[in-house]
């Protein structure tokens, strides 16, 4: 498969790009810059500036962070088709964590310039940036219990994600209401009479 088209066929795959057109996709592609680390390479590491963001063609990489007591704590594993740098600039803020390459690894990036580039010329992708990055910045916050050894959190999102932003907004504020109005009833009406208003039909 030529280059041009390998490209093409893995931005595709990619949902910051959902909304961009053949034509936008190639101006992005044209854009692109290679990279090829060995395994065991560090990529980045926790605290270094930002300076681009990646999409991994093939290989994988770890994603790790250091816990308050220095010992070291896997965030994510990535693999093809995963970005991941991309907070870092979006926030302009230092790295939050380190990505260590398990295999070799080869790569496409943006540098900072390419970067903000991308976020002047199509601003469509910004959404989709927005919330990849809250939600790695999410679970990078969280201790969650269930999740088993090599376990992640992954964005959980559809083609158009400020629908549906607005749909769980919308539940939120349905379910939030509907608190407010029981809490309410047991103001004014007591326990008891509340349950008896419920079940005996008012």
């Amino acid at each position: 498969m030529p280059e041009i088209e390998q490209r093409l066929a893995l931005l595709k795959q990619i949902q910051i790009f959902n909304e961009l057109d053949e034509n936008q996709l190639s101006q992005v592609s044209g854009r692109l810059k290679e990279d090829r680390v060995q395994a065991g390479k560090v990529i980045f590491a926790e605290g270094d500036a930002p300076d681009k963001a990646f999409i991994i063609v093939s290989g994988r990489v770890r994603v790790t962070r250091l816990k308050e007591d220095k010992t070291e704590t896997v965030i994510s594993i990535f693999d093809t088709g995963n970005t991941f740098g991309e907070d870092a600039l979006y926030f302009n803020r230092s790295r939050s964590a380190t990505v260590t390459a398990i295999s070799e690894t080869e790569l496409l990036y943006l540098d900072k310039e390419g970067f903000q580039w991308l976020r002047s010329n199509f601003p469509q992708v910004d959404p989709y940036i927005a919330a990849f990055t809250k939600t790695h910045d999410i679970a990078h916050r969280l201790d969650i219990e269930w999740l088993g050894e090599g376990e992640t959190i992954s964005l959980i999102t559809r083609r158009e994600p400020i629908r549906m932003i607005g749909e769980l907004l919308t539940i939120t504020f349905i379910v939030f209401v509907i608190l407010t109005l029981l809490t309410a009833l047991v103001h004014f009406l007591g326990e008891a009479e509340l349950f008896a208003w419920i079940f005996g039909g008012g």
